[in-house]
């Protein structure tokens, strides 16, 4: 039909869908969520665990998974400190949450400063586990209500990719 608009078809000269040719070069997205996120199971084993805060947690997680995108989780357990928490040590843990992704609890020592010094220790070293993974791969973490240090020198070395942070005003 004269005069009408028409879509060349894909052999013709000069015609380039950069959305579509830039989509096919770019490698996927692995993600590592940084969070004191825990199971819905599990949530009532911990008295200072929001449960607002734990459906937040969720919520972003399961976006990323309805999105496609490849992720795992670095849970830091949201306890008190020792005495107000009985427990003095938490080992590590590795599982999956309910959603089938791989998770892993960082353990440390529950008392005063060394709680904060161990759970950057083996927070990096999760951390760095989960880069060495990837390696290769786009990286992305998401720290949320984690305010993690252990994370700077691997950023420094760029051993991971960008690093977001969140934290919840409640």
């Amino acid at each position: 039909m004269p005069g009408a608009c028409e879509t060349p078809g894909p052999g013709h000269p000069g015609l380039t869908n950069s959305v579509t040719e830039s989509a096919a070069r770019v490698q996927p997205l692995v993600v590592s969520l940084v969070a004191p996120i825990l199971p819905d199971s599990a949530l009532a084993n911990y008295p200072a665990a929001s449960p607002s805060g734990s459906r937040f947690q969720h919520g972003v997680l399961n976006a990323l998974l309805a999105h496609g995108i490849d992720t795992s989780v670095i849970s830091l357990r949201p306890v008190s400190s020792y005495p107000r928490s009985r427990q003095l040590f938490y080992r590590g843990a590795d599982g999956a949450l309910g959603e089938g992704v791989p998770y892993r609890q960082i353990g440390f020592i529950n008392a005063g400063p060394l709680k904060t010094l161990t759970v950057a220790f083996t927070s990096f070293f999760a951390i760095w586990r989960w880069a060495r993974q990837h390696r290769g791969e786009r990286r992305l973490m998401l720290f949320y209500n984690a305010y993690n240090p252990s994370a700077w020198p691997l950023r420094s070395t760029r051993t991971v990719g960008p690093i977001c942070s969140a934290s919840s005003p409640i």
